[in-house]
């Protein structure tokens, strides 16, 4: 299996759906829940570890419910904008680039 591919293909699924139709809240809930099956160290590059780990505590900061319901990520933007980007940014890097 080609190195990053799991990350890669989870955050290409990740990608999806934040454009997709639904609330902010609960599309990022839906990505929270996804991206954290991932481990830092099995599944990254060195090089983007402290990201994605920056990445997954700004969303476990703001999340709500999860116990016996749906998550959802309490963020609106400016914010929303920023944690998109570098979901964006973050899958680009696992593919090599631009």
């Amino acid at each position: 299996m080609e190195q990053n591919s799991y990350a890669r293909k989870k955050f290409w699924e990740a990608l999806n759906i934040l454009v997709g139709d639904g609330p902010l809240r609960k599309r990022f809930g839906f990505v929270y829940g996804m991206l954290l099956i991932l481990n830092v160290e099995k599944d990254f590059p060195e090089d983007l570890r402290e990201r994605f780990t920056k990445l997954i505590g700004q969303m476990d900061e703001r999340k709500v419910g999860g116990q016996n319901g749906p998550i959802e990520i309490n963020v609106d933007p400016p914010l929303s904008d920023e944690l998109a980007e570098e979901v964006l940014a973050i899958y680009t890097n696992l593919r090599g680039g631009i």
